[in-house]
C-alpha cells in the first residue's frame, strides 16, 4: 500500500510546490504594484508626497555631504478660478500638463512630487543658479500650455542654509520665496533671499 501510494504522494507534493511557487510569485507582483501605487500620485504620475519626502531627505543629506541641492516649490496661480471656470476636469488636465512639463524638464538625479492639491515640489542636484534656469523653463512652458490659456505657476527656490537641519526648514525657506513670487504678481520664479 505504501509503495502504491508513493507515486501519488510525490505527484501531490510537486503539484502543491508548483502551486505555492505561483502563489508566491503572484503575491510578490501584487506587493510591487502596491509599492508603486504608494510611490506615485495617481493623478499626475509624479512621486507621492510621502515618497517625495523620503527622496528629498536623502537629497538634503547629500547636500550636507557637500553636494549642491536646490528645492523648488511650485504652486498653480489662481487654481480655484481655473476649477470654477473650466471645472474640476479642466483643473485635473492642467495638473497633468504641469506634471508632464516638470518631468520633461528635470535633469537626472532630480525628484518631483505632488504635495497635494495644486502644489508640486522638486529637488534638483544643482546649485541655485542652474536650478533657477530650470525653474524658469518650467514656468515658461506651463504658461505656454495650449489647452488652458490661463494656466501659470509661481515658483520659490531655495538651497539649504546652515539653519536647514531638516526637510521642514528647507521647505519653509522655499515657501517664503514662493509667497514672495505670488506677492510680486504671480507667474514668476523667486530665489529665497538667503540663497542670493
Amino acid at each position: 500500500v505504501l509503495l502504491a501510494c508513493l507515486p501519488l504522494t510525490m505527484i501531490h507534493t510537486l503539484v502543491v510546490s508548483a502551486s505555492s511557487y505561483q502563489l508566491i510569485r503572484k503575491v510578490q507582483k501584487n506587493n510591487q504594484a502596491l509599492d508603486e501605487l504608494r510611490r506615485r500620485d495617481s493623478l499626475t504620475g509624479l512621486q507621492s508626497r510621502s515618497h517625495w519626502q523620503e527622496m528629498a531627505d536623502q537629497q538634503l543629506q547629500r547636500h550636507v555631504a557637500g553636494h549642491a541641492s536646490t528645492l523648488l516649490l511650485i504652486d498653480v496661480d489662481s487654481f480655484k478660478h481655473i476649477n470654477d471656470t473650466f471645472g474640476h476636469i479642466g483643473g485635473d488636465d492642467l495638473l497633468r500638463g504641469i506634471a508632464q512639463v516638470i518631468l520633461d524638464t528635470l535633469p537626472p538625479g532630480s525628484h518631483a512630487g505632488r504635495l497635494g492639491g495644486d502644489e508640486f515640489a522638486v529637488t534638483l542636484p544643482l546649485p541655485v543658479s542652474a536650478a533657477q534656469d530650470i525653474a524658469e523653463r518650467i514656468r515658461a512652458s506651463v504658461a505656454a500650455l495650449a489647452f488652458l490659456l490661463s494656466g501659470s505657476v509661481s515658483i520659490g527656490l531655495a538651497a539649504p542654509t546652515q539653519d536647514c537641519h531638516n526637510l521642514r526648514a528647507w521647505m519653509e525657506l522655499a515657501d517664503r520665496a514662493l509667497y514672495q513670487a505670488k506677492a510680486d504678481g504671480r507667474n514668476r520664479t523667486q530665489v529665497a533671499e538667503s540663497a542670493i
